[in-house]
C-alpha cells in the first residue's frame, strides 16, 4: 500500500521566490515567483497599509486596487520575460513595463495567466526539482493547476496578511 509522505508536496522556498520558467507558446516565456510568497505579501501589506479603511469599508475604487496588486505582482511575481512582442514589436521585460500592463483592464487576460501561473504548487515542489535536478529549475511547462485567488486581483485574505 501506497502511503502519503509530506514531503512530497514540500515547496522548494528559494524557488517560491526566486522564480521559475513557464513556456506558455508561441515563444513567450514567464519567470514567475509563486502566488502569496513572501516578498508579495510583505509587500502588498506595505502598498495597502495606507487604504486599509477603506479596503474594509469597501470603498477602495477598483482602478486603485488594480494599480497595487499590479505593482506588488510586477515586482514580486512576475519577474522577468522572454519573447514579448506589443503589437508586433519585441518588448523587453522592465518592472515598470510590467506593472503598467497587468493594470490595464485590456490585459486582464495576462494578469490571469501570470497569476494561474503563480498559483501552480507543482513548480515549486522540491520533489520534482530534485527528480528533474536542474532541467525543473530552468523550466517550467508547469500544469495550470493553481487554485482561485482569496480576493480580487489576488490581494492575500486577512489570514495571510
Amino acid at each position: 500500500m501506497k502511503k502519503f509522505d509530506l514531503s512530497s508536496i514540500a515547496i522548494n522556498e528559494e524557488l517560491e521566490v526566486a522564480g521559475v520558467w513557464h513556456d506558455v507558446g508561441d515563444g513567450l516565456r514567464l519567470k514567475i515567483a509563486r502566488a502569496n510568497n513572501p516578498r508579495y505579501v510583505r509587500l502588498f501589506n506595505e502598498l495597502v497599509a495606507p487604504y486599509r479603511r477603506m479596503i474594509q469599508a469597501g470603498t477602495l475604487p477598483d482602478d486603485k486596487q488594480a494599480a497595487l496588486t499590479a505593482e506588488a505582482v510586477s515586482k514580486t511575481i512576475l519577474l522577468d520575460w522572454e519573447g514579448m512582442h506589443i503589437d508586433g514589436v519585441a518588448t523587453p521585460y522592465s518592472q515598470p513595463l510590467a506593472k503598467q500592463i497587468l493594470e490595464q483592464p485590456r490585459y486582464t487576460s495576462f494578469f490571469t495567466l501570470v497569476m494561474t501561473l503563480a498559483q501552480d504548487e507543482a513548480a515549486y515542489r522540491e520533489r520534482e526539482i530534485q527528480i528533474d535536478l536542474g532541467e525543473r529549475r530552468a523550466t517550467s511547462n508547469g500544469g495550470l493547476s493553481g487554485g482561485d485567488m482569496n480576493e480580487p486581483y489576488g490581494m492575500p485574505s486577512e489570514d495571510s496578511a
